[in-house]
C-alpha cells in the first residue's frame, strides 16, 4: 500500500524554532551519530537520506545532529515520498536554525505534512545549505563493516554518495503514546548542576561534550513491545534504566536533573556501545514484566516515567559536591 498525504494540493512551509520544539512520539528509524562530518556551506549541493519506515502510522518528524558552529547557522529541510534520488513533489519544507554554538540536535516537526506511512514505505529527508557553513554529523564505515543504517544517502544526483558507506545521523519519529520531558537543555526552572546545559531535548551536558544523553522509546504499550534507547552517553558507559511511578519537581542528580520519582525501580543495567544503550535486549523480560517482577505491576491506564543514568567518571567536569561521577538523560512518560 502506498503512503498517503492528507494535504496534497499545496506545499507546506514552516519556520522551525529549535529551542521550542521537541519530539514526543515513537522512535522509528535511527542512523547513529559518529565522527563523519558533512559541510552544508554550498547552496547548490542537495543531500538526500533515504529512509525506510519501520512501522505504520502518522509521521511526526526527524531529528538531525549538527556539529559545533555559530548560533544562527541554518539549512533547508524537505520531505519527499519514494526512494532516493528523488525529485517527486516536496511535501514539507522548512528552515532549521542552530540555537547555540555547540553540537546540537534539531527536531523538525513535520506533522503539518499530514503524512501517513506503512511499514517499509520509502521516503527521503532532503537537506540543502542556505549559505551559512552549518555542519551535519554522521558515520562512515570501511569494508567489511556494513554501514550502521542500511538505506543509502545521495548528493545532488542518483548515485549513492562517494563509496556508499556514508550516512547522515538522524532519528525519525511517528506520532505515538510516549512523551519526552524533563530536559537538561536550559528549559527547566532549575539549571543543570554545573550550568552544563545540554542540547535541545537531551539531558545535561557530559564530559564527552556529546550534548547530553537522549532517552527515547519505541514499540507499543499494548501489547508490550516497548524498547528504551539512549544516545549521547560516554562511549562505554555503564547505564541504568530507571522507572518511577510519578513525576516529581526537577531535582539535581549527579551532573544532571531527575524528575522520575515515586516508587523507583532499576529495570535494566547495560553498557553503552558507541555512547548508545538499549533495553530490553533479546532474552530480557519486557518492561512491564520486569516491573512486575520487581514489585511494581503496571495496571492498564496508568503511567510510568523513565530516565537512564550513566557513569561519567571525569571528576573535574562537574566536581562534588555540586556534581558527581554520573549523569542522566531526559525523561520519557509511557501511558500504559
Amino acid at each position: 500500500m502506498r503512503p498517503t498525504r492528507l494535504f496534497s494540493a499545496f506545499l507546506l512551509l514552516g519556520a522551525l524554532a529549535a529551542s521550542a520544539q521537541a519530539q514526543s512520539g515513537l522512535l522509528d528509524q535511527l542512523s547513529p551519530l559518529g565522527t563523519a562530518s558533512f559541510s552544508l556551506a554550498s547552496t547548490t549541493d542537495v543531500w538526500q537520506a533515504q529512509v525506510r519506515a519501520g512501522m505504520s502510522g502518522a509521521f511526526e518528524g526527524v531529528t538531525l545532529s549538527t556539529g559545533a558552529g555559530a548560533a544562527g547557522q541554518s539549512f533547508a529541510v524537505r520531505l519527499r515520498l519514494g526512494p532516493g534520488w528523488n525529485t517527486t513533489p516536496v511535501l514539507f519544507s522548512t528552515t532549521a536554525v542552530k540555537q547555540s554554538a555547540v553540537a546540537e540536535d534539531i527536531f523538525v516537526d513535520m506533522r503539518a505534512a499530514g503524512l501517513t506511512l506503512n511499514a517499509n514505505d520509502l521516503f527521503v529527508v532532503e537537506i540543502q545549505g542556505t549559505g551559512a557553513p552549518a555542519v551535519l554529523k554522521g558515520t562512515h564505515t570501511n569494508p567489511p563493516t556494513l554501514p550502521p543504517y542500511p538505506e543509502p544517502m545521495f548528493r545532488s544526483g542518483p548515485n549513492c554518495f562517494e563509496d556508499c558507506r556514508y550516512r547522515i545521523a538522524f532519528q525519525t519519529w511517528m506520532v505515538g503514546e510516549f512523551t519526552s520531558l524533563c530536559f537538561g537543555d536550559g528549559s527547566q526552572a532549575l539549571a543543570c548542576p554545573c550550568s552544563n546545559s545540554g542540547a535541545a531535548g537531551r539531558g545535561c551536558e557530559n564530559s564527552a561534550s556529546t550534548g547530553g544523553a537522549r532517552l527515547s522509546a519505541s514499540g507499543a504499550a499494548t501489547p508490550d513491545s516497548v524498547e528504551l534507547h539512549t544516545m549521547g552517553e560516554l562511549p562505554t558507559a555503564l547505564t541504568i534504566f530507571l522507572q518511577g511511578s510519578s513525576q516529581i519537581s526537577v531535582v539535581p542528580f549527579g551532573d544532571g536533573l531527575r524528575c522520575t520519582g515515586g516508587l523507583l525501580k532499576r529495570l535494566y543495567v547495560k553498557s553503552a556501545v558507541g555512547g548508545a544503550a538499549n533495553a530490553p535486549l533479546a532474552g530480557d523480560p519486557s518492561v512491564s514484566a520486569q516491573s512486575a517482577s520487581l514489585g511494581d505491576p503496571i495496571a492498564s491506564g496508568t503511567s510510568r516515567w523513565y530516565q537512564a543514568y550513566y557513569r561519567d567518571a571525569n571528576q573535574s567536569f562537574c566536581p562534588a559536591p555540586t556534581g558527581s561521577t554520573y549523569n542522566i538523560s531526559n525523561a520519557v512518560r509511557i501511558d500504559w
